[in-house]
């Protein structure tokens, strides 16, 4: 499998879960869904987007960065998750 690393803000750009609405947690990079983390907001629990705690992508460390091809120097902590593409795929054709 093809492994790929990607800035959260990135992912969270793309995913279906995401959303900006009050309340907001996290700067307001909030997620629907039922596995994210939460916090407490004003008496209601709002999930939240960081890449250490998805419930959709495992966070990225040092050596994911290496494996993916990516500079190792832009790497930062916490702010990358990882993305696994099967190469072997077979695509449908109809």
């Amino acid at each position: 499998m093809k492994k790929t690393v990607m800035h959260i803000d990135e992912f969270e750009g793309q995913c279906g879960y995401s959303y900006k609405h009050e309340p907001f947690c996290n700067g307001g990079h909030n997620c629907r869904h039922p596995e994210a983390a939460k916090e407490n907001v004003n008496g209601e629990e709002v999930g939240y987007c960081y890449a250490f705690s998805c419930p959709l992508a495992p966070c990225a460390d040092e050596e994911d960065f290496k494996d993916a091809g990516e500079d190792p120097e832009q790497y930062e902590e916490d702010m990358y998750v990882v993305l696994y593409d099967d190469e072997n795929k077979e695509e449908k054709t109809e």
